[in-house]
């Protein structure tokens, strides 16, 4: 059963996508950010605009306590002057929070191994996978994860 469990966890993390062309994935990215986050967030919204959209959680037990999950929407293929629509691209753009909540999903899908007192004090870190940028930094009272380039 253990076995399962553990099977299960691997498979899950790696279905993690800061990329796609299922907003589904975007979503389960967003999701996956606050369940591993210090405290416990329940899905609130979603604002739409033509090229960006934003989740917002709220802290269960704090109204005031919120986070936002900000993505950019990229029309691949897209040609106006051939009048060619495109296929949308869901691109994670950033989230911004507490430390303590943004910390756990860096460690376990971005930064495996990372020193977490290390990081809190030197304030910002980045690093270049799979062709991508990830920056997490610390912004004044908050702390943010960036997706840099693509």
């Amino acid at each position: 059963m253990l076995s399962i469990f553990l099977l299960a966890s691997v498979f899950a993390s790696a279905q993690i996508k800061f990329i796609s062309t299922s907003k589904d994935d975007m979503r389960a990215l967003s999701d996956s950010l606050v369940s591993n986050a210090k405290r416990h967030y329940v899905f609130k919204s979603e604002e739409n605009s033509e090229y960006a959209f934003k989740y917002e959680y709220v802290n269960a037990v704090d109204d005031s306590d919120r986070l936002y999950i900000y993505f950019h929407i990229y029309m691949t293929g897209e040609n106006k002057d051939l009048e060619i629509k495109g296929v949308p691209e869901y691109r994670f753009e950033y989230v911004s929070g507490r430390f303590l909540d943004l910390f756990p999903f860096w460690y376990k899908f971005i930064n495996p191994g990372e020193n977490m007192e290390a990081l809190q004090a030197k304030g910002v870190k980045y690093i270049k996978r799979d062709n991508m940028t990830y920056l997490i930094n610390n912004s004044g009272e908050d702390w943010s994860i960036k997706l840099k380039d693509y």
